[in-house]
């Protein structure tokens, strides 16, 4: 189920009910970092090291990092958790403690402003989708 989330949210095609489904009973999250002058690269390198392992835990359902369109200093996470007990053992994991470590310093506040999500319930939760709009070049 991880793959085809991940799939679906890279596709650029709408989300599937099967996909919108992960954010009503699991645990989800938006993280966005804002990346200090000078440590783009640093942050960066930080972020793919705790992708990857997040990806390995088998709580983790998605795990999507991007940047802003007009903004590439920002960068924004979606994760999606099995439970909320599988999203503390992700907190607590050396890989995100490390992450975090690496952080301080280098982006706004020392840390991601995180944001929980859920599911609105009604016609809302059944009609979203992605924007199907091409890349600006």
């Amino acid at each position: 189920m991880q793959r085809n989330a991940d799939q679906a949210l890279q596709s650029g095609a709408p989300l599937q009910s099967d996909t919108l489904a992960l954010i009503g009973s699991e645990v989800a999250a938006i993280s966005e970092i804002r990346i200090l002058p000078g440590h783009l690269d640093a942050v960066r390198k930080a972020v793919d090291s705790v992708r990857a392992a997040t990806l390995k835990d088998p709580g983790c359902l998605v795990f999507f990092a991007t940047t802003k369109e007009d903004d590439s200093s920002t960068i924004i996470l979606f994760e999606v958790f099995r439970s909320q007990s599988a999203f503390a053992q992700h907190g607590a994991a050396e890989a995100t403690q490390r992450f975090l470590a690496e952080l301080r310093g280098r982006v706004e506040r020392d840390e991601p402003a995180v944001t929980r999500l859920q599911q609105t319930p009604g016609p809302f939760s059944s009609s979203f989708q992605r924007s199907n709009t091409p890349p600006r070049d």
